[in-house]
């Protein structure tokens, strides 16, 4: 786990000596730019919050980036899924084994695909990785979904990986993945299973296809005096 106290402190303590330098100002001036309420200092508007948000976030990167280059081996992890826009987010992690054994998994960011395509799933991969000051030397293993794009042999992103990096590189199918795809086919041939989502699935088209059923099923939870919830899939 990485030290959060630690980093956050440190965190508080450069955007506070960040504020007091802030246009070439000092002392009382300084001061009165990040005052709230009355005389003391808050750190409540957006602009400081978000401002500390990416001071955090980049301290917690530099010590994951830190960590790899001090580790005996690590593994890169990487997934897309698209957000509500219908845009390709790809979210990067790394799997670190540090010198004595001990094994880590961390988030390091997460970006917007230009494509699904293997080559550009690589190029922005390699780009993120660089950016941050990561090198290859000690990378051993990727792993991805069973996507052909992703875990095709000859075509997918670990051939290329494979290819560009290191034939070293092994590839396994996340294990996350594996697990999700036994459950479905598993839940697909129980019948009590398929009743049970049949039925949640017409309860659902019951109470949604028009707004008096729907005014209906909310009027029945104040009477049994319950949290009205609006059914969303």
């Amino acid at each position: 786990m990485l030290p959060s106290v630690t980093i956050l402190k440190r965190c508080i303590r450069k955007k506070h000596e960040a504020i007091v330098k802030v246009g070439g100002r000092s002392g009382t001036n300084a001061t009165k730019m990040v005052k709230g309420r009355g005389s003391k200092i808050t750190f409540l508007s957006n602009k400081t919050q978000n401002n500390v948000i990416d001071v955090i976030g980049k301290e917690i990167t530099g010590e994951i980036v830190k960590r790899i280059h001090e580790c005996k081996a690590w593994a890169l992890i990487a997934d897309t899924t698209p957000d509500v826009s219908h845009h390709e987010q790809l979210s990067i992690c790394v799997r670190i084994v540090d010198r004595v054994g001990y094994c880590s998994e961390h988030l390091l960011c997460c970006k917007r695909a230009p494509g699904a395509t293997a080559q550009q799933l690589y190029d922005t991969i390699v780009d993120a990785l660089k950016s941050r000051g990561i090198t290859f030397g000690k990378i051993v293993a990727q792993t991805y979904d069973g996507a052909s794009n992703m875990s095709g042999y000859y075509n997918g992103l670990q051939a290329i990986f494979r290819d560009e990096i290191g034939s070293n590189i092994v590839y396994t199918h996340c294990y996350a993945h594996t697990l999700n795809l036994v459950l479905s086919d598993s839940a697909g041939t129980a019948i009590n299973v398929i009743s049970l989502f049949s039925d949640l699935e017409k309860t659902y088209t019951l109470f949604s296809q028009s707004e008096k059923i729907h005014s209906m099923f909310e009027s029945a939870q104040k009477v049994q005096k319950l949290k009205v919830l609006s059914l969303k899939r």
